[in-house]
């Protein structure tokens, strides 16, 4: 890459930072609880989206007229599903409905890992595998 994309990269790498900032003190104004915002740009620049993550619903509709006020830019909000610490038992206790990997131990008939070192020559028999 040239000096002028990385230049322009770090602009909107800069811009994106700003728009979240911003998005947040928007939402912070508004008494909302919203969580890992991440604002992305469209190629052209002339679309900005906001990810973000609340443990309740939003209102989106009065959220995107507040931030239109702000940005020149058409605005599309995407909420995220809440984090695993918001669902019963954490990710990948079975605790949740909506994880592909609940039940999956289960049905593969294999138990939880034991956390620490792999047993002695387990790396050696996937070299092997992997090199027939």
């Amino acid at each position: 890459a040239t000096d002028a994309d990385k230049q322009k990269v770090r602009w909107w790498m800069n811009q994106e930072l700003a728009a979240q900032i911003k998005f947040l003190s928007i939402t912070t104004a508004e008494g909302l609880e919203v969580s890992a915002v991440r604002a992305c740009y469209s190629f052209d620049g002339k679309r900005l989206t906001f990810r973000f993550r609340t443990p309740g619903s939003v209102l989106t509709t009065t959220l995107r007229d507040r931030l239109r006020a702000e940005f020149a830019e058409r605005i599309v909000l995407r909420a995220l599903s809440p984090g695993p610490s918001t669902q019963s038992g954490g990710c990948g206790s079975g605790g949740c409905t909506t994880c592909p990997s609940n039940g999956l131990r289960d049905r593969m008939g294999a138990e939880m890992p034991q956390a620490g070192l792999a047993p002695h020559g387990a790396f050696a028999m996937l070299e092997q595998i992997s090199s027939h």
